[in-house]
């Protein structure tokens, strides 16, 4: 059942799986780089870090609540055969998306505090990394493959 389309359909959401993947990681990188290099603050005065840590852990857990639906809702949708494969890219663009928001801003926190910061001393910086674990292992678990497509055809979504 692989057809050069549907060859062509997994080969571009795998480039868009890296892409989306590595904007968060190349982010990280900058905020390694900088909060590595400099010299924190002896009292820095941060009231919102607690709040901000709030919503993106929040924004993680709550888009990821609703992907499972969202993603059923489109499966279903697509009754005829032929629009299956476009169903599949969408629910694969979804669920990358939501997780790269919270990713996203996960790494600019880290990039307002942790140069303010002692990393070490605060362990809670590690917090706004989840995130970022959430999309890398989202996107380790629904990789596009030619037998998850078929599965997706099959109605067992992944």
């Amino acid at each position: 059942m692989n057809t050069p389309s549907e060859t062509t359909l997994i080969q571009t959401l795998r480039v868009m799986t890296l892409a989306m993947v590595t904007g968060p990681l190349m982010f990280l990188g900058i905020v390694a780089f900088i909060s590595f290099g400099g010299t924190p603050e002896t009292d820095p005065v941060l009231p919102n870090m607690d709040l901000l840590l709030t919503l993106t852990l929040g924004a993680c857990i709550g888009l990821n609540l609703i992907t499972k639906p969202l993603v059923d809702q489109i499966r279903k949708a697509a009754t005829e055969p032929d629009k299956l494969p476009t169903a599949y890219q969408t629910t694969h663009i979804i669920r990358l998306a939501l997780a790269e928001g919270p990713a996203m801003f996960g790494a600019v926190c880290l990039f307002l505090f942790a140069p303010k910061l002692p990393v070490m001393d605060h362990p809670k910086l590690a917090l706004f990394l989840i995130p970022t674990l959430t999309l890398l292992v989202t996107a380790a678990l629904h990789f596009p493959t030619q037998d998850k497509l078929d599965d997706f055809k099959t109605g067992g979504v992944r």
